[in-house]
């Protein structure tokens, strides 16, 4: 919630009106939230503000700085039709603005996260068109070949990415889609053709941080298709987890540490998980390395994780994190009714809409 104010800071000058005050309440809220309720709910109150202010101040800064807000505080309350109106709006209203290229990947975003992946691809197209010479066209192009693999359009997501990786010959984004592409590969079933790209990787990528990353996600990969191993410990009201708690369900399996970069975007994919998912066929766990537990919880309640939580309590060295072997998060594991992992890490997307995919594809397995 506080990132949404402090891109509105840096991209918007401060008009030190109304809106500045009404930004002021919302931050002063976010600091006292105990909960992720009390977060929609000064969200929610900060964005009707918001839009009152924008029915009496439509031009100049302001207006774009409070359009662009009433965007951002849409798509966190995820009525991502609502936000891909503000951006539309701020599109029409201020087509020149110096920050309309972040304006229009938001918008893809947007709409990809409410499921109008056609809409976003010209979106996407339309950024690409309009500001070739931006940073976020690499983006966006990646954008478009995910939103194929959403629609399960297999063969022409593989072929935006390798269309990208020949664009980019060479250089470090070559390596970007390749991985993103080993993913795509994964996710339609192709864990073979995965493969042969990350090894291609570790043989020919120049860069060394970017090789050992590649290790490691061949490293999770090999879970691939094993029994997953059993989880011993206990939730954080102290009970001892089942013994068969990975079996009988697809399970959703993450790791979490509030340390973790994107602990916060990774609790946002796994609640739309759960929500959409939550009619007794799927199950979201959530493994926590953290070792500080009342902070833990703090963090978890901000975050709005309702779902169990195994507290395994001693970072990459507690008995869960060793018995699968992190050794860096992220690591988010779809496991079968068999208990056979079948995903690793299955996320590139901002969203993570190709996660619902895999789910899909275990649920209607018998």
């Amino acid at each position: 919630m506080k990132a949404l104010l402090i891109a509105a800071a840096i991209l918007f000058s401060q008009d030190g009106g109304s809106l500045e005050a009404i930004v002021n309440r919302y931050k002063e809220a976010v600091r006292k939230a105990k909960t992720f309720d009390d977060g929609i709910s000064a969200a929610r109150a900060t964005l009707a503000e918001v839009e009152k202010f924008l029915e009496t101040t439509r031009d100049g800064d302001p207006a774009a700085r409070a359009r662009y807000i009433a965007a951002d505080l849409s798509a966190l309350l995820e009525n991502f039709k609502g936000a891909a109106d503000h951006w539309r709006k701020f599109l029409e209203t201020f087509p020149k603005h110096a920050q309309a290229a972040l304006v229009r990947m938001e918008l893809a975003h947007a709409l990809v996260a409410d499921g109008r992946e056609g809409e976003a691809r010209e979106a996407f197209e339309a950024l690409i068109k309009e500001h070739p010479d931006d940073p976020r066209v690499l983006e966006a192009r990646l954008g478009i070949a995910q939103t194929y693999l959403t629609e399960k359009r297999d063969d022409e997501s593989l072929r935006a990415f390798t269309r990208i990786r020949a664009d980019y010959k060479g250089k470090p984004e070559e390596w970007i889609a390749s991985i993103q592409q080993a993913v795509g590969c994964l996710i339609a079933g192709r864990a073979g053709e995965g493969r042969a790209l990350l090894d291609e990787a570790v043989r020919t990528c120049p860069d060394s941080a970017t090789v050992e990353f590649v290790k490691r996600v061949l490293t999770y990969w090999l879970w691939i298709g094993k029994p997953a191993p059993s989880l011993e410990g206990k939730n954080l009201r102290g009970e001892p987890v089942p013994p068969d708690l990975l079996k009988g369900k697809v399970t959703v399996l993450y790791f979490y540490s509030s340390d973790f970069a994107f602990s916060v975007a990774e609790s946002t994919i796994m609640r739309r998980i759960a929500r959409r998912f939550g009619d007794g066929d799927v199950s979201v766990l959530a493994v926590a390395i953290d070792s500080d537990k009342a902070k833990l919880e703090t963090d978890l309640a901000r975050v709005g994780v309702t779902w169990p939580v195994l507290f395994d309590g001693k970072g990459l060295d507690g008995p869960a994190a060793a018995a699968f072997q992190v050794k860096a998060l992220p690591l988010d594991l779809v496991i079968d009714r068999k208990g056979i992992v079948r995903f690793v890490n299955p996320l590139i997307s901002r969203h993570g809409r190709e996660l619902n995919r895999c789910v899909e594809t275990l649920i209607v397995e018998k």
